[in-house]
């Protein structure tokens, strides 16, 4: 039976009290949480304060926690033997013991607890994986499960949203360990798909070159395990507390809960935000607005240049931290469309419109791009400025990433026709300048 009340702990402390009655959900936040001077809202949608929240932005933040697509999870409901595939329901099971960000979800009666895989000699444990057995989840992901996760009992099990298959595992001397209980995960393992060969290394190839253009991002490289080509994904809402110390979990939500926008809202073209949308709710709520709003253009800028299609509302978020300080969290999830399509660059469409409008070939003018900086309430001068040193450097860095790459990685052609493919899109930028 799905418990009635769900406590909301953030990196281990009580937050908030998650309560499902007749007339829908509400979250209150514990008095004690409230009065802790570094207590984080569990979203902007879900600002802290003594009055419960109540309606629908209490069930889109939840839902943000969890897989897309509705067949996901209810493969996750039969697998964890939940009464239902909502979002409660869902994370009411050991499903909500490691989520993103840094929430967990628990039962607040012993036998609720029971019901989430609370049992003493296993609260919290780090089990070691075998290659064999990492590569055979890995494999069935590949290959079109639906889920990654263990089918052990208790199960170590995750949630973490979007439409690719993931598997969120700990980093150890295995050197992989499951995460049980309340051990949380250090990263995230994306192998790459049969029909987006490579993908594992673009991804990697898109976010390696932002680094090195000075834009933050996830820290990745690619890994064969079993001969699985595999995206290794450091986890940006994870830190050390002490060198050697334990794993902390740190507070970030994507732009669709902080907006309360449905999963269905995640593109601009859907009733998502665009990037104007995006720079208001950065100047309102940044700890640092003006290096928000720069690292905001330069991600712009660069997914346009490198035709990233995807970098919708659910592929950018906020880190919220002790102090309330929230601030833009680093680039992810981000991979160049170029190297998989025979459409002209120009005619793929955005995520967020540019220019005239969503295509790619939109918004190719400096002039647009000095227009967007001006509705950021940004320099001009230096919007143009940053277009061409982006365009300018990035053939260069994504040459270097793809040299750093390990020899089976290099040994398809896709990294190749990605780098000829942003090279013709920045000379074409530079020749307009």
């Amino acid at each position: 039976m799905t418990p009635a009340e769900l406590r909301v702990r953030v990196d281990g402390e009580t937050a908030a009290t998650l309560e499902r009655g007749t007339d829908g959900l509400s979250l209150s936040y514990d008095a004690d949480y409230l009065a802790w001077p570094d207590a984080v809202p569990l979203s902007l949608s879900l600002p802290l304060r003594a009055r419960p929240h109540v309606g629908p932005l209490v069930e889109t933040w939840l839902d943000g926690l969890l897989p897309d697509r509705s067949v996901e999870r209810e493969e996750w409901r039969r697998r964890v033997g939940a009464v239902s595939a909502s979002p409660f329901g869902l994370l009411s099971t050991p499903i909500g013991s490691e989520c993103a960000g840094a929430v967990q979800f628990e039962g607040t009666t012993a036998g609720a607890r029971r019901q989430l895989g609370e049992q003493p000699s296993r609260r919290s444990a780090l089990e070691p994986i075998s290659e064999t057995d990492l590569a055979a989840v890995l494999a069935e992901m590949s290959e079109g499960a639906l889920l990654g996760g263990w089918r052990d009992d208790p199960p170590a099990s995750f949630s973490l949203a979007g439409t690719m298959p993931k598997l969120a595992v700990r980093h150890g001397r295995a050197p992989w360990c499951k995460a049980i209980g309340d051990e949380p995960t250090t990263h995230i393992l994306k192998p790459s798909l049969p029909r987006y060969p490579g993908q594992a290394v673009g991804e990697h190839l898109a976010l390696s070159t932002a680094r090195r253009l000075g834009i933050e991002a996830v820290r990745t490289h690619v890994a064969l395990i079993g001969g699985i080509e595999t995206l290794v994904v450091e986890r940006f809402d994870r830190s050390l507390r002490s060198p050697g110390g334990d794993i902390a979990r740190i507070h970030q939500e994507d732009l669709c809960q902080a907006l309360g926008l449905p999963l269905g809202e995640r593109f601009e073209r859907d009733g998502g935000p665009g990037p104007g949308d995006v720079a208001r709710l950065l100047a309102m709520h940044s700890s640092d607005c003006s290096a928000d709003l720069r690292s905001w253009f330069r991600r712009l800028v660069y997914c346009w240049l490198i035709v990233a299609n995807d970098a919708h509302a659910k592929n950018h978020a906020l880190l919220h931290l002790p102090g309330a300080v929230c601030r833009l969290a680093p680039m992810y999830g981000t991979e160049s469309w170029l190297p998989y399509t025979g459409v002209a660059a120009s005619e793929i469409d955005l995520a967020m419109s540019l220019g005239d409008g969503y295509q790619a070939g939109d918004g190719a003018r400096i002039d647009d791009w000095q227009q967007l900086a001006r509705e950021f309430g940004m320099d001009p001068q230096w919007a143009a400025a940053e277009v061409l040193r982006i365009a300018q450097h990035t053939p260069a860095h994504l040459e270097a990433a793809i040299d750093a790459l390990g020899a089976a990685a290099r040994s398809s052609d896709m990294p190749t026709r990605l780098l000829d493919a942003v090279v013709l899109r920045s000379e074409s930028v530079l020749a307009d300048a």
